[in-house]
């Protein structure tokens, strides 16, 4: 291939993934082009946004039952991936409403508030909104009917989202509401 032409794609949480290429100031110059079909960064299941919260269930409901950041840590780094992969979606997803948002997805990119290498340096919103990303031709698209998997798969409640679409309508057009609302 052509080093000077580079082109990057993906499909669904890839379509997310070419978009924090876009988004991260580490990626800049690596390619040309992108294509995003079927995701975005800006997918409310494709962006943690409490990601301390998180990791300190997820080591709770493993055993880990202390406050700081760096023995949970440490904690982690210890447990075998299995372990980890069995726990994460009663750990991490605590009610079906979130479960209905996150699709499934656990742990996704966050901003990294510190150190030299920071690959989000703000939320995806912030960045796309203030033009901090790059400046590449970009193609987007979809799939048509991919959604329905998570219908089939039983990851979706139907009846839950049309009785209460604020579970999911705000997240996609970026409008915080009380659950009340």
């Amino acid at each position: 291939g052509d080093p000077d032409n580079v082109t990057i794609f993906g499909e669904s949480a890839g379509g997310a993934s070419v978009h924090y290429h876009l988004l991260s100031p580490l990626s800049k110059g690596l390619f040309h082009k992108a294509v995003l079909q079927s995701g975005l960064a800006l997918c409310q299941w494709a962006f943690q946004d409490k990601p301390r919260e998180k990791a300190f269930l997820l080591a709770r409901e493993l055993g880990c039952t202390s406050q700081d950041p760096d023995t949970v840590l440490e904690f982690l780094m210890t447990v075998p991936a299995i372990d980890l992969v069995k726990t994460q979606h009663m750990a991490v997803l605590q009610t079906e409403r979130e479960m209905i948002q996150k699709f499934g997805c656990l742990f996704t990119p966050c901003v990294e508030k510190s150190g030299d290498l920071q690959f989000l340096t703000a939320s995806p919103h912030e960045l796309m909104r203030t033009g901090k990303f790059h400046k590449v031709p970009i193609m987007m698209g979809i799939t048509d009917e991919e959604g329905t998997l998570f219908l089939a798969i039983g990851m979706v409640n139907c009846d839950q989202v049309n009785s209460d679409p604020s579970v999911i309508v705000p997240l996609h057009l970026g409008i915080a509401l009380d659950h009340e609302e």
